[in-house]
């Protein structure tokens, strides 16, 4: 991750080069908000485990 440069990461997430992108600016990470501990749905999902802060910005896709 440290040599992953910011325009990079968001083409291996989407699939493609997205052009203009718009400078959120700086953003602090805090607290805890939400947290997940070994969530399960039948075969479909098991021991699904995640944490988001305070100031992230967090996606799940599926």
């Amino acid at each position: 991750m440290r040599n992953l440069t910011s325009d990079r990461l968001v083409t291996l997430m989407v699939g493609r080069d997205i052009g203009e992108r718009i400078d959120l600016g700086e953003r602090r990470i805090g607290a805890t908000a939400f947290k997940v501990r070994g969530m399960t749905r039948g075969n479909a999902v098991c021991g699904v485990s995640f944490e988001v802060k305070a100031g992230e910005i967090f996606g799940i896709s599926g």
